[in-house]
């Protein structure tokens, strides 16, 4: 990556000095266009030592849900099963690149946990119709990984006009008598049954003609259900208290909520540097940490995140945007937008990338560029090839070879000023983006009545809600253009509609 051809527009905060603290805040103490004046727009990372207004409601009901004995039962199917999800396998000691997935049943997942299974991850799900109805989930790697998977393309949240193709949309003869008679009006709308039932009527049952140019049709409001609620957490929205679209504090648009679910031991352990291998990018050491935990490895979204532990502890070590050139990206950087948003270039380092404009869409689809370079293995160019040992040096006697060898392979790295946090259950950390992040994952390292350790302590468990990031200035409009608010007034209609046809309010 060669310095002198980024553009950094980013004027956002980041760290002065090493060791600086973020701040910690109570979402009591501030109104929503304070916390959106004084960290949104300015891009600062919070931490917040509290959890959703939504999640203490009825006794901290939610918050229990997610517990890991109460977490199978809450996110069932309506047949009762659980659904079938991919879940990633440790590589090289960490998470994060997706280079092997397998198929599991999330009872089956859940239940290997609680008896000491630590090499596997429940992360982002990424909802595909076809493979959703089929559960045409297979052992993968990363030749099948997306470099802007994540990132959400304009197409996608195009309006579902009715016309006559027949594929992704819905087919309707515009016969106005009969438009009510395909009205939800006496139809539960059932989140997991949907299939069947757009089967019997055609593909064009009218769900609201709120939007008089662009009606709704149930094929769209269940595609946008299952494309923000990724599976499992959809099945959450059976129940008369579900997780919140959007969370009250914040006016950002939603893109995608997350489960995170796995099992790691913490404390330290004898490590041995016995590995290190200059010739490697790793250093000879993966995603190995020092200490008990798991690794994400160092990566960046690109969308503004809302990270909230429900069991386990998470220890965030996060750099600003503006430290790109530091941290050795796969992808070569092109432009830094002032919002955070990190742009690459389309070369051999990243071969599929889709050019991004500043609220992080993909500007265009360029197909050939995905299909040309299809087999080719290669970690997201969001994705630091920085190892994360270095980045938990503290936790190592006697480190200075590692650090030589370092200073050696990656010399700009030392430039970069990291801020490090460590969340718990009841805390939240809003991260904007394009920051940098490394999160090391481990479990309560709790004992029961009897004083004797099990593996289920060290499950654990995190929501996160990811926003399309602001390019305005002004709370009233985070976005320069209306498309995504006016694009989320249909998600949101799909999810009221939803509460009020199957639960009759």
């Amino acid at each position: 990556m060669k310095e002198d051809t980024i553009i950094n527009r980013y004027k956002g905060f980041k760290p002065l000095q090493r060791k600086q603290k973020l701040d910690s805040i109570k979402l009591s103490s501030i109104s929503s266009s304070e916390f959106y004046e004084k960290y949104v727009r300015t891009r600062t990372p919070v931490v917040i030592d509290d959890i959703l207004n939504e999640f203490k409601e009825n006794g901290n009901y939610l918050f229990q849900q997610f517990q890991p004995e109460n977490i199978v039962d809450f996110l069932k199917k309506d047949d009762n099963n659980s659904p079938v999800l991919q879940i990633e396998k440790k590589f090289q000691g960490g998470f994060g690149s997706g280079i092997a997935k397998t198929k599991m049943g999330f009872q089956d997942f859940i239940e290997a946990l609680y008896v000491g299974n630590e090499d596997l991850y429940l992360t982002t799900q990424y909802y595909n119709e076809e493979s959703h109805e089929n559960n045409n989930i297979e052992e993968s790697s990363d030749e099948n990984e997306d470099e802007n998977q994540g990132i959400l393309d304009f197409n996608d949240f195009q309006s579902y006009e009715p016309n006559s193709s027949g594929n992704n949309v819905i087919n309707d003869d515009d016969d106005d008598d009969d438009d009510d008679d395909d009205s939800l009006d006496d139809f539960d709308f059932d989140i997991e049954n949907m299939h069947d039932d757009f089967d019997e009527m055609n593909n064009n049952l009218l769900i609201s003609k709120e939007f008089e140019k662009d009606p709704l049709y149930l094929l769209e409001a269940r595609t946008r259900l299952f494309q923000l609620f990724q599976t499992p957490l959809t099945y959450s929205l059976q129940h008369e208290i579900s997780l919140p679209i959007r969370p009250s504090f914040l006016n950002l648009v939603s893109q995608q909520i997350n489960l995170w679910v796995g099992s790691s031991s913490s404390g330290i352990k004898s490590f041995s540097l016995d590995k290190l291998d200059i010739k490697k990018d790793d250093l000879g050491f993966g995603k190995l940490l020092p200490t008990g935990g798991t690794s994400s490895g160092l990566h960046h979204d690109h969308a503004d995140n809302l990270y909230i532990p429900i069991t386990g502890t998470k220890r965030f070590t996060i750099f600003a945007p503006s430290e790109a050139e530091n941290l050795y990206t796969v992808g070569d950087v092109d432009i830094i937008y002032e919002s955070g948003v990190i742009d690459y270039k389309t070369n051999n380092n990243a071969p599929s990338w889709q050019k991004v404009r500043s609220d992080g869409a993909i500007i265009e689809i360029n197909l050939s560029n995905c299909n040309e370079n299809a087999s080719k293995k290669l970690d997201p160019p969001s994705f630091s090839k920085i190892p994360p040992i270095l980045l938990h040096l503290e936790n190592i006697s006697n480190h200075k070879n590692l650090v030589k060898a370092a200073s050696t392979k990656y010399p700009r790295f030392f430039k970069a000023i990291p801020v490090e946090v460590t969340l718990k259950p009841g805390q939240m950390l809003f991260l904007p983006c394009g920051w940098f992040h490394e999160v090391s994952s481990s479990g309560e390292e709790r004992k029961d009545g009897l004083s004797i350790y099990h593996p289920s302590n060290n499950i654990h468990v995190a929501i996160n809600y990811w926003f399309f990031p602001p390019d305005s200035h002004s709370f009233n409009q985070p976005y320069n253009d209306k498309f995504w608010e006016n694009d989320f007034k249909r998600t949101l209609m799909s999810y009221n509609e939803h509460l009020k046809k199957r639960f009759k309010i």
